[in-house]
């Protein structure tokens, strides 16, 4: 699986997990060595998914929404995104293998419900943020807009809520 390395969440995923491991531990040893005189030696770092699978981890899914262009055309489309690996640029995201699928597929349902708004509708719209429970069906969804007056954007989220049936929802 390739990385785009603009995208500022994965900066450790072109690496193999169980190596990943090995370098997390030394890196915490690197850390303290200097800061504690008598430092233990460190227990390896405890893998937060199957070694085989290390995929979809990620129970809180994060994305910015933006309306970005396509290629050449001026026109643009609401996009889910994130921000470049220390910067403020927004990097367009078409799928995220580290947010839990459950999360991605809401998430991306989500910005199917926004297409049909009109930009200034959308242009109030920051973020959204889901989380997953990993053993129950609960999900909270939190829409981080700049207003909360748009009426457009009101029954779109409305229509999400009615076909996603979130556990919670924070505006």
């Amino acid at each position: 699986m390739l990385f785009r390395s603009s995208c500022g969440g994965c900066t450790w995923q072109h690496i193999a997990y169980d190596h990943q491991l090995r370098l997390k531990t030394d890196l915490v040893r690197r850390i303290l060595e200097p800061a504690v005189r008598a430092l233990p030696a460190p227990e390896p770092t405890i893998a937060g998914a199957p070694l085989d699978a290390p995929w979809g981890f990620r129970h809180k899914v994060h994305f910015l929404i933006r309306d970005i262009g396509q290629g050449r055309s001026t026109a643009t489309r609401p996009r889910l995104a994130h921000y470049a690996l220390g910067s403020r640029r927004v990097v367009p995201v078409t799928e995220c293998p580290v947010h839990a699928a459950r999360g991605n597929a809401l998430a991306f349902s989500f910005l199917d419900t926004l297409s049909r708004l009109s930009p200034q509708s959308r242009s109030v719209l920051k973020s959204v943020d889901i989380r997953v429970a990993a053993h129950t069906p609960d999900v909270m969804v939190t829409v981080v807009v700049s207003r909360d007056g748009d009426r457009a954007l009101r029954a779109a989220t409305r229509r999400f809520i009615e076909q996603a049936a979130p556990t919670s929802v924070h505006l």
